[in-house]
């Protein structure tokens, strides 16, 4: 269904309505760290936590395996899924005590398609998912369940590096194209950042190729003056040739600690701020993302 920009609006992230966060998990040390990433998140929004495992079992055609053998290996997977978890349960106590409810569930089927499915849901108001990062050349030319979930989600993506310690948020990015969905993010990433006392730069990556914006900055400065004044938010345009490189020079100089980026729906297909961009930012950044889709 096509949709108008006056239709459109994001999936709301307001700290009130984070009640739920959902961590899907195939246990391996990348998803492991996402988890207590997003446990501490968890924490300090006093959000619950969903740990999701799917697990795969490939299709056998009615009488080439016995039903028993089926349902052993059906078994087995969930027992050893269980076991994770119950390690996960023990890290969460040992770490946080009892400040973060976590319940977990483990499912059939393939995990791109479960998670979406969960992220579509009303139930669910954040996922938080591990990516291997720019160190992953199988990522780099396969993609990620990660990039897929990103491209294609419900709900408001958080994409946590492998390596990456949870750290309280000090300085979140948001690139922009300064343009009229920046309002409705911005305004949602502000509640989000006073949970943290963290500051929001509201940057755009200018190229020599690039047209003319929709809003122009000081539009913004206007909107956002006593935000200004009180040093929660800034707006600034930088030069390079490159988008990707020029945010990724702008994250390391000013020390941000998550990377913001709306995902627009347009045409019937999901398109990032700049082509590509959420797909080489999940991949390659050494920072958390955190990818907003329009409804």
């Amino acid at each position: 269904m096509n949709m108008s920009s006056a239709q459109t609006q994001p999936r709301r992230l307001d700290t009130r309505e984070i009640k739920t966060i959902l961590v899907p998990t195939d246990f391996s040390e990348a998803a492991n760290n996402a988890f207590m990433y997003a446990a501490n998140l968890a924490w300090s929004l006093q959000a619950r936590l969903v740990a999701l495992h799917v697990y795969y079992l490939p299709p056998v055609a009615e009488g080439l395996a016995p039903r028993e053998f089926m349902e052993s290996m059906q078994k087995e997977k969930v027992d050893a899924a269980e076991a994770k978890f119950q390690d996960y349960k023990y890290d969460l106590l040992r770490m946080l005590g009892e400040g973060v409810a976590m319940e977990y569930r483990i499912e059939p089927g393939y995990a791109p398609d479960e998670i979406l499915t969960m992220s579509q849901s009303q139930e669910v108001d954040l996922v938080v998912m591990g990516t291997l990062g720019q160190e992953s050349m199988s990522e780099k030319i396969l993609g990620s369940v990660t990039t897929r979930v990103i491209e294609r989600a419900g709900c408001p993506i958080l994409a946590v590096p492998g390596g990456v310690q949870y750290q309280p948020v000090r300085h979140i990015l948001y690139a922009s194209n300064f343009d009229e969905p920046d309002m409705v993010i911005l305004d949602q990433l502000l509640s989000f950042a006073e949970v943290f006392g963290a500051t929001i730069s509201c940057v755009h990556v200018h190229t020599p190729d690039e047209g003319p914006t929709k809003l122009d900055v000081t539009s913004l400065e206007e909107t956002y003056r006593a935000e200004i004044a009180a040093k929660k938010i800034q707006f600034e345009v930088v030069n390079n040739t490159d988008i990707v490189r020029g945010l990724h020079r702008y994250v390391v100089t000013h020390h941000v600690d998550i990377v913001t980026l709306l995902t627009h729906l347009r045409n019937d297909q999901r398109q990032t701020l700049h082509p590509g961009l959420t797909r080489a930012f999940s991949l390659e950044t050494d920072v958390p993302l955190l990818a907003f889709h329009m409804e």
